[in-house]
Formats: structure tokens, C-alpha cells, sequence
């Protein structure tokens, strides 16, 4: 992708800026499909029990809540 965005900003011509903004399209795509099958693989309960009941050294070994 470096490549034809160099080539994109050295020429000006839709010819190298056409590939690289689809493929950041696709890349933006191939992110938030990734970023959506990690957030449901766990129940939001995890999360907040994750969150709530676990004791952190920076609130000096308290929990969230």
C-alpha cells in the first residue's frame, strides 16, 4: 500500500489512487468485521464482571465498583 500511495502522490492519476483506496476499503472492512466478532464472542456480563469484581493494583487491590 506504501507503494501506490507514493506513486498516487508522485503522479496524480487515478490510476495508482483507485487501488489504494479500495484497498484500504478493504482493509477499514477486513478491521471493523474483526472488531465486531471479538466484541460478541463474549457476553456483556463477562465484561462487566471483568470490570466490576476484579481487584486492580491502581486502585490500590479495589475492585471497579
Amino acid at each position: 500500500m506504501a507503494i501506490l500511495l507514493f506513486l498516487s502522490a508522485k503522479w496524480r492519476t487515478g490510476v495508482f489512487a483507485c487501488p489504494f483506496g479500495l484497498m484500504g476499503l478493504m482493509a477499514g472492512g477486513i478491521l471493523i468485521a474483526g472488531f465486531v466478532f471479538a466484541i460478541e464472542a463474549k457476553d456483556p456480563s463477562f465484561y462487566k464482571e471483568k470490570v466490576c469484581n476484579t481487584k486492580m493494583a491502581g486502585l490500590n487491590f479495589k475492585t471497579g465498583s
